[in-house]
């Protein structure tokens, strides 16, 4: 029979999972999270939810959570993953790497992972912060082929590609990337806006 203390944790993590699927108010969802976050310190889900919600409002509460989340996660790369991100928005490259590593160790276990692609793109976000150019378009053009259909990849990609001055490959890898989301306004507009 689990413990109490395992019960109170699924509790908590089911009722926020469906607060964050129809929140009421985001304050309320807010609430909730902190309330979880105080009640099991060592939940990296409650710790990077919240992160990500405090993102803009509290920015130092946002990086101190997204480095518990990294302390705490051992089994799921795509927390690791986002967590590393928040990191990354906010200038703590180190940090971000760090979640990068912790989550390659995860999603290197198994041949084929479903967070490959967004593992990429984070070590390609963090080699543009480090302005290695060739590697952040290395990295987005691997987490592309994982994944020509995901919303960010390809458009980043041809961003990068455009700023690079790299037009003729920023219009492939665009109209490429529209293929795996056909309609797609930002896609669009990017073809639309031919420098």
């Amino acid at each position: 029979m689990p413990e109490a203390s395992d019960q109170n944790l699924e509790a908590a993590t089911h009722a926020i999972r469906a607060a964050a699927d129809h929140p009421e108010t985001l304050s309320e969802y807010v609430a909730l999270l902190e309330r979880a976050c105080r009640d099991h310190p060592d939940s990296a889900e409650f710790a990077y939810r919240l992160a990500a919600e405090l993102q803009s409002s509290a920015p130092t509460r946002a990086l101190e959570l997204a480095r518990r989340t990294i302390d705490h996660e051992h089994d799921n790369p795509g927390t690791l993953i986002n967590a590393g991100e928040i990191l990354c928005s906010a200038g703590d490259v180190d940090g971000a790497l760090l979640a990068a590593k912790r989550a390659y160790l995860l999603v290197d276990t198994e041949p084929i992972h479903e967070a490959a692609g967004s593992l990429m793109y984070l070590y390609g976000v963090i080699a543009g912060r480090r302005g290695m150019t060739a590697e952040m378009l290395e990295c987005f053009e691997a987490a592309f082929d994982w994944d020509p259909t995901h919303r960010t990849f390809g458009f980043m990609l041809a961003t990068v590609l455009r700023v690079d001055g790299d037009e003729e490959r920023a219009q492939r890898a665009a109209q490429r990337a529209l293929q795996g989301r056909p309609g797609d306004a930002r896609l669009t507009e990017f073809l639309a806006e031919r420098t």
